[in-house]
């Protein structure tokens, strides 16, 4: 029967589970001591939060309270980092945005624990913003930030405006210092938390009450006073060279309270496609752009030498081909002419061209042309007039 089974080259379902959760449990133990490390390792970090955040939905729930408390500990250190060394060890935008969509995979796959305060995991994804929007290193980060912004705003709970309203306006403001293809991202993102949350379209109405004033460094979405503001962004977004940028901007800009599309042009929109999307289709790196860049014209030189060597090569004519370039023919102005009269002595028909200038030409200007030439008694004729 072995022989037989060797033979096969099968195994049983159940070895292949039981290797496979060995393997799993050892990965995790793995991951979980390098996080309670001390002091901190931060060059381990942003693979082990990659590897939590790919296997989060195959956490046990009996793990998945060591993990948040491994996780807010590594927050909390960051938070209270004082000295240069301890600031050198915080964790980095990629560890903090995938420990953020670890989390928040167990959340929704184990939704007997929505009783947490997730308060923490908000105020470290409204801190990365900014850190993106720093540093141009951070530009790869951008898709997983509104993977994890998809991922904390658009949960079963309703949030409330204000939280809303303040990472819409630093995202607003991350789009001001990144491309086109991530500004349109996210675009797209704002438009979807405007289209869940149509109180926070009040960032789009540049009249309504509001007390306070609006203070992004304070650290928290909900206490940043986001509706004390205005999206002015939009405007600079809507004067961006890339013509689909602005008119990504224009869509949402022209969002309302009671702005309502059928299917079909909502479909219509750039900023209704998903960010992931946009990204892969208004991504420049490699050198092309979308839309095409139209072709300009052949220059008028190029097309006459073109038409020369045709000529040239049909009549087998072996001389160089000489291109001249002349100044275009129009007629002289008025001033031009009086010009010319003076030089040429000619007091007659200076005097009738200078009752020919325009009435906007200073007196004054004209003189400074004519003081030491005859036609000053001209000019003397104008200026008492």
């Amino acid at each position: 029967e072995n022989s037989l089974a060797e033979g096969h080259a099968t195994v049983a379902k159940e070895e292949v589970k039981r290797v496979a959760t060995g393997i799993l449990e050892s990965v995790l133990n793995t991951y979980f001591r390098v996080l309670k490390m001390q002091p901190i390792q931060p060059q381990l970090l942003p693979p082990v939060m990659e590897g939590l955040s790919r296997f989060a939905h195959l956490i046990n729930i009996d793990f998945f309270s060591d993990l948040l408390q491994a996780i807010k500990a590594l927050m909390i250190a960051e938070d209270d980092a004082g000295s240069e060394e301890e600031k050198g060890a915080r964790l980095s935008v990629e560890s903090s945005l995938h420990s953020v969509i670890c989390v928040f995979k167990c959340l929704h796959n184990q939704g007997e624990v929505w009783d947490l305060d997730l308060q923490d995991f908000y105020d470290v994804l409204f801190r990365s913003i900014p850190r993106i929007a720093s540093s141009p290193s951070e530009l790869g980060n951008v898709s997983l930030l509104l993977e994890a912004l998809r991922m904390t705003l658009f949960d079963l709970r309703q949030l409330s405006t204000d939280r809303v309203a303040g990472f819409v306006k630093r995202l607003l403001d991350l789009s001001l210092h990144v491309p086109p293809q991530h500004a349109m991202a996210i675009l797209s993102l704002v438009r979807q938390l405007f289209t869940r949350y149509p109180k926070a379209r009040r960032l789009l109405d540049t009249e309504h009450a509001c007390v306070g004033i609006y203070n992004p460094e304070v650290g928290n979405a909900e206490l940043s006073n986001a509706l004390a503001s205005t999206a002015w962004e939009m405007n600079l977004l809507a004067c961006s060279y890339h013509p689909h940028q602005q008119t990504a901007a224009t869509e949402v800009a022209g969002m309302t309270q009671e702005n309502t599309l059928d299917e079909d042009r909502y479909r219509a929109l750039i900023t209704s496609k998903p960010f992931e999307s946009l990204l892969k289709q208004y991504d420049s790196t490699k050198g092309g752009f979308n839309p095409p860049i139209k072709q300009p014209s052949p220059h008028p030189l190029m097309v006459l030498y073109e038409k020369r060597s045709r000529k040239a090569k049909r009549t087998r004519d072996s001389r160089p081909i000489e291109l001249f370039v002349s100044e275009p023919k129009h007629a002289d102005s008025n001033f031009l002419k009086a010009l010319k009269a003076r030089n040429g002595n000619d007091h007659c028909v200076a005097q009738k061209n200078l009752e020919n200038l325009n009435n906007s030409m200073c007196a004054q200007d004209v003189m400074s042309f004519f003081n030491k030439t005859a036609g000053v008694q001209a000019v003397k004729q104008v200026k008492r007039q």
